[in-house]
């Protein structure tokens, strides 16, 4: 399925609306101003992202209010809030695309009829796998990729080096970057419990860059 996306496009924001932004926010959405801050703390301090609280669609800008990088995960842009929604096909990519643009308007006001580019740098691809962590990432322990000349990298929990505690296997390309890890503990790091369909299921990642 589809999952996490970055995306470069080019929108300038009005300097009316930049600081009305800067000075009092936009409902629904968290900004972040230089230097990290959550409010700004002078004059000089400019918004570097906006991020949509619901959707955790982000806003990447440069000072002036020009927007230059989106990001965001597809299935929370489709309408699921725990990223658990299978985005396979046209019709679902058309969605997120529509739900994008609404964004963008609220905070930009762009025109429908003429939408500004996007152009993807990044495109996480993800699978479920109904089959135990251990023997996957067992298999996979010194698995290499003909697009990927590093060797793969093993992490263990608890500091162990025995191929019984390694919770996740990743092949590490600049552009091409593969992950093995057992789904059902990560969502128990998270704090919260997962679907019964996670009980035993191996999480494979696929992360490509432009």
């Amino acid at each position: 399925m589809f999952d996490t996306f970055e995306a470069d496009t080019d929108i300038a924001i009005a300097p009316s609306v930049v600081e009305h932004l800067r000075r009092n926010g936009a409902d629904g959405w968290k900004p972040s101003f230089h230097g990290g801050a959550d409010r700004p703390n002078g004059a000089e301090d400019y918004i570097v992202s906006l991020t949509h609280q619901l959707s955790k669609l982000r806003l990447i800008m440069r000072p002036g209010g020009h927007i230059f990088k989106v990001t965001g995960s597809m299935p929370r842009l489709r309408g699921h809030l725990t990223n658990g929604i299978n985005l396979k096909g046209p019709e679902d990519l058309e969605t997120v695309r529509c739900a994008i643009m609404s964004r963008l308007k609220e905070i930009a006001g762009i025109d429908y009829a003429t939408p500004p580019a996007l152009t993807l740098t990044r495109l996480d691809l993800a699978l479920n796998l109904k089959m135990p962590p251990g023997i996957i990432l067992a298999m996979h322990r010194h698995a290499r990729h003909p697009l990927i000349r590093r060797e793969s990298k093993a992490f263990y929990d608890e500091h162990s080096d025995s191929m019984r505690a390694v919770k996740a296997i990743v092949l590490p390309g600049s552009r091409t970057r593969i992950s093995f890890y057992d789904k059902k503990d990560e969502i128990y790091k998270r704090g919260r419990r997962g679907p019964a369909h996670h009980s035993e299921a191996t999480r494979v990642e696929i992360q490509l860059k432009k």
